[in-house]
This record gives C-alpha cells, structure tokens and sequence, in this order.
C-alpha cells in the first residue's frame, strides 16, 4: 500500500456527496414510515407517558432504524467509493436526512392524522371486502345447521308447551287434579 490508492478526485468526493444525500433523504422517508407505524399502533402523544408495551415498540423500532441507517451506510461506501468511509459519506447522510426533515418531514407530520386515519379506512374497508366470502360460506355451512337446529328446538318446545297446557300447565295438586276429573 503506497498510500496513493487512498487518493480521491474531488469530482468522485462530490459524487459520493450527492449519493449520500440521496440516500439521507430516503431514510428520512423510512423514518416517517417507522413513525406512522407508531401513529398505527396507537403510540401515546409526546406529552402522555408511553407504557411498557409502547416504550419497547419505540426502543425496537428506534434500533430497527439504526441498523437501517448503518446497513445504508455500509452500502453507500461500498459501491461508491471502494468500502473506504469518508467524511463526505456521513455527512452527506446527515444533510439528506436533514433536507428531508424540514421539508417533506414538516408535511408528513402535519398530515399524519390525517393519513392514518385514511390508512385505518382502508384497512377496515379492505377486511370487510375479504369477510364477505366468509360470511357467505359461514351462511351455507354452519348457519344452516343453525337454523336447522332452531327449528327443532322450537318445535320441541311448542309439543312441551301443548302438553303442559293441556294438563293446565301442572298448576294443580296431583289431589286436585284427579277430583277435578271431566264428566262422562
């Protein structure tokens, strides 16, 4: 190693540059996706203590986004510049991050009521849609044997109750009863 293969143009710095603030403001799209995941979830506001179930949920998914950005990192250095990481590499990442963060970031989170709410119809509407063949199926197989069986429940109980109500509905002694016997 003569020390001149670490030797980088300035316009292969630049490029590494440009394509590391590209990938910056792909992240920066990731970590919105990560953040209206949150927002699916049902996290707490910021000013509400989040639970135990919530704190792991941003614990993993703040870990998620850190490997992201180290996997994205190592790529990045890999095809642009030899696997050699350089100062314009991470800095880049920085400066894409940062663009996207106050400018698509400022609309993603002032929209993001908004889309998961929309989010949150769509998947409604889209379970419904994939229930209907299965309460079409539970209506042919099982709700038929239902009904089946109401029926003959119904019928049992209306012979019960004619036969109770021939006797007089059993509200008589057995004394009673067999005085009260009909003439002949």
């Amino acid at each position: 190693m003569s020390g001149l293969d670490l030797y980088q143009t300035q316009r292969a710095l630049a490029l590494l540059f440009v394509y590391a603030v590209a990938v910056g403001f792909c992240l920066g799209g990731v970590y919105d996706l990560l953040r209206i995941l949150r927002m699916l979830c049902g996290f707490p506001k910021k000013q509400e203590r989040p639970s135990a179930f919530f704190a792991v949920l941003l614990f993993l998914e703040d870990v998620l986004f850190m490997l992201i950005v180290a996997i994205a990192l190592i790529l990045l250095c890999y095809y642009a510049n030899d696997g050699q990481v350089r100062a314009p590499a991470i800095i880049g990442l920085a400066c894409g991050f940062f663009a996207y963060w106050q400018t698509v970031g400022r609309l993603v989170v002032a929209m993001a009521e908004r889309v998961v709410k929309l989010i949150r119809k769509m998947l409604a509407f889209c379970l419904h849609l994939m229930a209907i063949p299965v309460k079409g199926l539970w209506h042919l197989t099982v709700g038929r044997m239902m009904v089946a069986r109401r029926e003959r429940m119904t019928q049992r109980r209306i012979r019960a109750l004619t036969e109770s109500a021939s006797r007089g509905f059993d509200l008589m002694s057995k004394e009673s009863a067999e005085n009260r016997k009909p003439p002949e």
